[in-house]
């Protein structure tokens, strides 16, 4: 995997609300909304992997998983000059990924049953 570059996007509203941003020196921030002046922080590392503000990797539990939980780890994966993909990897097997896009159309996220699932970044807002 090669180094993750900053992006120079501005800020990203989800559907639930938050507000998503990468700044330039590679720091991925959410906010609840604008007005929040105290953003929770996320960290690139240099391998694409997602870290909290403790260096802990981030992960990801679904919330309709059956009985089994499963967590994927999150990592950021560069894909063209200006979008790129939230990449979650099963941590039990480190196998099987799910690819995790911001559709900014419809403002909301999208998730299909294969593992393969991708969500791409369409536009700015």
């Amino acid at each position: 995997m090669t180094e993750v570059e900053p992006l120079h996007r501005g800020p990203v509203r989800a559907h639930d609300g938050h507000i998503l941003s990468l700044d330039s020196s590679g720091i991925l921030q959410f906010k609840w909304d604008v007005t929040n002046d105290s953003p929770t922080m996320f960290e690139i590392s240099k391998d694409g992997e997602l870290l909290d503000y403790k260096g802990d990797r981030v992960y990801w539990i679904p919330k309709d998983d059956g009985l089994r939980e499963k967590k994927y780890w999150f990592k950021v994966e560069k894909f063209g000059s200006n979008e790129f993909f939230l990449k979650a990897i099963e941590s039990e097997s480190g196998e099987n990924e799910k690819y995790l896009t911001i559709n900014l159309e419809s403002l909301t996220l999208k998730d299909q049953a294969e593992a393969s699932s991708e969500f791409i970044i369409l536009k700015e807002i």
